[in-house]
């Protein structure tokens, strides 16, 4: 009974449906959130929720592309980390085509691009760009085939070939070695001054 009346309050003070938060209780307890109406974590999904348009949306959805991606790069599933995460999302909800509801989707590629080496900003400003061109789906898909074909460019020939026509070498796009980001920012550099057919013909061999 405590802990339905401390919901019923939370739901009144966020001035969302008492089911609504319910549900969202649920899906943050059963997604492994710290004790989501007393630890805040509740209160704080809710507002992020209502900011960008979502509290009428998929809870389970939201809430679990939240934690696979708190997961993926080593954070606590707690009220503080999710407004992290929610207000990196809001900022990026503003100035670009991002939604909110692409972030269930983001979560898909959030593992490999740890694993990558990339921090959390740094992924999700590569699947930023890429969804400026494409939805959240494809992106993902494409952050992860970036991050596979750039792990395995020096057993390929022709990627081989590719790279050594604008002066690299495999171990300088290796992200292992250099990281994503720098490896993208090399390749991006190395191939600037070609005309946009040579650069695409050589990325197409690359990737």
């Amino acid at each position: 009974k405590e802990q339905s009346r401390m919901v019923g309050t939370v739901a009144l003070d966020a001035a969302v449906p008492i089911d609504k938060a319910f549900e969202t209780a649920t899906r943050l307890s059963s997604s492994g959130f710290e004790d989501p109406v007393k630890g805040g974590t509740l209160n704080t999904a809710l507002a992020l929720m209502q900011s960008s348009n979502q509290i009428d949306g998929d809870a389970a959805s939201f809430i679990k592309g939240s934690g696979q991606f708190m997961t993926a790069f080593g954070m606590k599933k707690d009220q503080t980390n999710l407004a992290d995460l929610g207000i990196r999302m809001q900022g990026l909800f503003k100035t670009t085509d991002v939604q909110a509801a692409d972030l269930p989707e983001f979560a898909k590629a959030a593992p490999v691009l740890s694993g990558a080496g990339l921090s959390l900003e740094e992924s999700l400003s590569t699947l930023t760009a890429l969804r400026e061109t494409m939805n959240a789906g494809e992106a993902a898909t494409g952050a992860r085939n970036v991050v596979s074909m750039m792990q395995t460019s020096g057993a390929n020939a022709g990627a081989r070939d590719a790279l050594g026509s604008v002066g690299l070498k495999t171990e300088q796009v290796d992200i292992e070695g250099e990281g994503l980001k720098k490896a993208l920012e090399t390749l991006k550099e190395a191939t600037s001054k070609l005309g946009d057919a040579d650069r695409a013909e050589v990325l197409t061999k690359i990737f």
